[in-house]
């Protein structure tokens, strides 16, 4: 397993899979590019033997916080693990950075609840489950 800080540009040739298949990286990339003085998603991608597997954005949020953006796993890499290990990078990647708190919203409450750390803050009727996880 590969995890790569990479831009859009690696992560868009998938958006047309994952907006198939219910992922919403192309649509966080929509929402960063119109929304300019909006700060911009970090991209991290995860490789397996060379070929994509998923990604995950990270979107600074203030200084102590951020958010999880775009997670995304291929239909085909599915059910491995691969999910978890995206977000357990990224928690690695925000500690890094000095965030405090992580944010995420999804509609995989059971991955969340697997990994232990969440807390939930909300539901929403849409979007899923809203989490956050201190990180200090």
């Amino acid at each position: 397993m590969i995890f790569e800080s990479v831009p859009y540009s690696e992560i868009e040739p998938y958006k047309a899979e994952g907006r198939a298949n219910g992922g919403n990286a192309w649509l966080q990339m929509h929402w960063a590019n119109t929304r300019p003085s909006k700060t911009p998603i970090e991209w991290h991608k995860l490789t397996v033997n060379g070929e994509f597997v998923g990604c995950v954005g990270l979107l600074p949020k203030g200084k102590n916080k951020a958010a999880v953006r775009g997670w995304f796993v291929r239909e085909i890499h599915r059910g491995k693990g691969y999910g978890i290990e995206l977000i357990y990078y990224l928690i690695e990647v925000a500690k890094e950075r000095d965030f405090k708190r992580l944010q995420m919203i999804t509609r995989q409450e059971r991955i969340a609840e697997h990994m232990g750390g969440w807390h939930i803050v909300r539901h929403f009727k849409t979007e899923g489950t809203e989490y956050v996880r201190y990180l200090a």
